[in-house]
């Protein structure tokens, strides 16, 4: 009727996503001075527009922010970190990140531009510490048949806290 058509010009369209279920199965490979973290897409993944991932790396002393990236669904799902303090304390967090824009023009408005829309998910946070790294000049300083007397230098990474 004509009155439907009238009703369906006027009526103001609205586009909306859903928040997305965060990734999983977090895991982190530990090196002295870095790490590679790795994750899997979500379990409930039927989300159509889910296009990727943030990920920050902070201190978890003062939270102070390292590196943040954003990851395509389309490329791996992991991200390595290099030249880490070892024996410092970080937090990688990653959320799962859906956009979509809205192709969708106001007719009451014919210069309007698409809206891009976003979603994220909440942060699954993981804490790590980068291992020690080894003493140097390990020599032998003397033995006997009941010990053995070892000498080193410290490692040359000075903020390491022994």
């Amino acid at each position: 009727t004509d009155l439907e058509k009238c009703l369906d010009e006027k009526a103001p369209k609205l586009t909306f996503i859903t928040k997305p279920f965060p990734p999983c199965n977090i895991q982190i490979m530990v090196t002295s001075d870095g790490a590679s973290v790795s994750w899997s897409n979500p379990d409930c993944e039927g989300h159509t527009s889910l296009t990727g991932y943030k990920v920050t790396l902070k201190t978890k002393a003062d939270g102070k922010i390292v590196k943040e990236e954003c990851k395509s669904k389309a490329g791996s799902n992991s991200l390595d970190f290099e030249n880490l303090e070892s024996t410092t304390e970080y937090v990688v967090a990653i959320a799962s990140i859906c956009r979509d824009s809205d192709t969708t023009i106001d007719r009451r408005n014919p210069y309007s531009s698409p809206q891009i829309l976003e979603a994220q998910s909440d942060f699954i946070e993981k804490t790590f510490v980068p291992l020690p790294k080894p003493p140097t000049n390990l020599m032998l300083e003397s033995s006997q048949s009941t010990f053995m007397k070892f000498k080193w230098d410290p490692p040359t990474d000075c903020n390491t806290k022994l």
